[in-house]
């Protein structure tokens, strides 16, 4: 299990509320405001040591208190974060630290990443780069960081031979990973396809550069904000899977959104064979709903 146990005091919308989490599937049911993304922040700034959104301190307080607390059982850690309007604090067993630790590998999927995943071909190839960290490690890093340094510099200085072929090597090193990538992951992400209905669905590069990342229907056909999504379950699903990493979790907000009930049930079904904690936040009830957020508190069913 990789979170045990959170407690928000005076987070967002929650006055005091406390949950015992499941080591697999918890999913959430809340209808829309109840504090279900509240929640997923406060999982993503204990697991991240930062928010997803683009916020000042205090506006993670609960309005007319001076501080919020988030705390929370990771592993045999127990992590508290204190949150005033000046400062922010982590304690690790009761022992504050200054730097924030990265506890888990956290996958995160809401409305936001979809648009941009559907819009920005750049955005495709950034959350790609991101995968490619997590299975290559620091050899990629250290050569991406190179790259992005190298396209700074030839920016800089266009005429700049030197720059040029510094740029061009990098480009190659790191598009020779993003390709590996694809091959790595193809029989897991070819099998979630299908278990996904998305047969008719393909990534490809475009140009020799490989700066664009196309995903297309085999009959040229625009795919759906569903589609979409479910693709990005796939080549989720498929990471997660052939790094058999357990000390990650998924985190999947706005989940009946683009998607039908029979959908849902496919995705579900594919989550649940991986050995990782999901977290899935709902604003339609379902049979396997664990917790209900409602008021600024969190129930258990």
């Amino acid at each position: 299990m990789c979170i045990s146990y959170v407690q928000l005091n005076n987070f967002r919308n929650f006055e005091k509320t406390d949950v015992s989490l499941k080591k697999h599937i918890n999913t959430f049911y809340g209808s829309n405001g109840s504090g279900k993304t509240n929640f997923v922040e406060s999982l993503l700034i204990i697991t991240r040591g930062k928010s997803f959104r683009k916020i000042k301190r205090e506006d993670l307080i609960k309005y007319n208190s001076k501080t919020a607390i988030i705390k929370a059982n990771i592993k045999t850690d127990t992590v508290t974060v204190i949150i005033e309007k000046d400062f922010k604090k982590v304690v690790v067993n009761d022992k504050q630290i200054h730097k924030n630790k990265r506890y888990l590998e956290t996958f995160f999927i809401n409305s936001d990443l979809l648009f941009y995943f559907k819009n920005f071909s750049h955005f495709r190839i950034k959350l790609i780069d991101k995968l490619c960290y997590n299975i290559f490690g620091s050899d990629f890093y250290i050569n991406y960081k190179k790259y992005i340094n190298a396209i700074r510099n030839y920016k800089n200085e266009p005429y700049n031979k030197i720059w040029l072929k510094i740029f061009k090597n990098y480009q190659e090193i790191v598009n020779a990973y993003r390709i590996d990538f694809f091959k790595r992951i193809k029989d897991d992400y070819g099998e979630a396809k299908e278990k996904l209905k998305l047969s008719d669905c393909l990534i490809n590069f475009k140009g020799d550069e490989k700066k664009e990342l196309n995903i297309i229907r085999k009959d040229k056909k625009d795919l759906s904000l569903g589609e979409l999504k479910a693709i990005i379950v796939a080549i989720l699903y498929s990471t997660i899977k052939i790094k058999e990493d357990k000390n990650v979790i998924l985190i999947l907000d706005d989940y009946n959104s683009e998607w039908d009930e029979n959908k849902q049930q496919q995705v579900k079904s594919l989550i649940s064979e991986l050995s990782i904690q999901c977290f899935i936040m709902e604003t339609q009830r379902a049979n396997d709903t664990n917790f209900i957020i409602e008021k600024g508190e969190i129930k258990k069913v």
